[in-house]
Parts: structure tokens; sequence; C-alpha cells
């Protein structure tokens, strides 16, 4: 298993926000109240040759996660906790059926914290265990494998959302404790 740290740029809006938080400021707006639902992954979560150069697939193998939505001035933030363990493989060596070929089994629960603004962006934060796969050429993700497993603490943003459901300039703010290079775990 091979691990690196990597810190990049401070997320310094999330620091001033917390601070305010700490300090007892707040807003007189009043918040909706938070809804809950359940959140299934359904797999096999097939990520295709793009990050590792082989086709790399998870299979869900123990889930039970929650989604809480809370919304206050026109900021919604969804929290995403529970259970979610995957085994990662490479689909030209594992066979599923006899377990036969190399894999791994991860957790990966997160949590996970992704607040949408007003004006379209997205604030992510992953904290302990989580799984993220980085395009070529996302700013601060320099020197990053392309997917990997964080055990910390990943901050992101972006300015908005396209047509098919993917981030919009989408940019690392910070990775902070280890991470895995998933596809040199299964090369």
């Amino acid at each position: 298993m091979t691990t690196n740290s990597h810190v990049g740029r401070r997320f310094v809006v999330g620091i001033g926000v917390t601070a305010l938080s700490v300090l007892g400021v707040t807003s007189t707006a009043e918040a909706a109240p938070p809804s809950s639902k359940p959140v299934v992954v359904t797999g096999p979560l097939v990520f295709g040759t793009y990050p590792c150069g082989f086709p790399l697939v998870g299979e869900v193998l123990q889930q039970n996660l929650t989604e809480r939505t809370f919304t206050k001035d026109g900021v919604q933030t969804v929290r995403t906790t529970g259970v979610l363990k995957v085994r990662f493989f490479n689909d030209d060596e594992y066979n599923q059926g006899t377990g036969v070929g190399e894999s791994i089994v991860r957790n990966i629960s997160g949590p996970l914290e992704v607040t949408t603004n007003p004006d379209g962006t997205i604030d992510q934060v992953a904290s302990g265990p989580s799984f993220t796969i980085l395009q070529p050429n996302i700013p601060g993700a320099e020197g990053l494998p392309r997917a990997i497993i964080a055990r910390g603490r990943v901050v992101s943003s972006a300015t908005g959302v396209d047509e098919t459901g993917l981030y919009e300039n989408f940019t690392i703010e910070s990775v902070s404790g280890t991470y895995e290079d998933v596809c040199d775990a299964l090369d």
C-alpha cells in the first residue's frame, strides 16, 4: 500500500465561516427543517480505463448511508454519512464469480458534505476515508494520482454542474492526511 501526504492551498472561506460559528455570530434568517433519506449505491461502479489504464471497477460490499439536507438563506448543504465498503479490482484480471485475481477492499464511508451556494457554486468537503477520481489538469491536484482513497480531508470546489451532472471547473482546494493510490495498489 502506498501512502503519501499532500497539502494544497488553504480553504480560507471555510476557516472564516468556522471562526464566525465559534464566536457565536449567527444570522436572524430562519432555516428550513432538515430532511433525511437513505442513499443506495448501485453497482457495479464502472470507472472505465480512464484513471488507471485498465478497467477499474468497484463492487459495493456493504452500505448503510444516510443523506441529510439543510437549507438556509438559499444555501443547501447535503451531508452523507454511514457505511460504504467497496471491493476495487482490475476487471481484466479479477473474476467476480470465483474471487480469483487481485482486488482491494476499502472503507470509503466519508462523511461527505456538499454545499450549493445561491450563485450555483459548489463547495465539497470529504472527511475520513473517501474515494476520488481526479481528471488531468485539475487545479490543486498536481502530483496526486488519478484514483485516490484519502484518509483525512479533501476540500474541493466547482462553479456549477453541467447538463450531464458533472462538476464544472472543479478545483482541489486542499488534501490533508494520507492517501492511497488505487491504481498502484491493483497494478
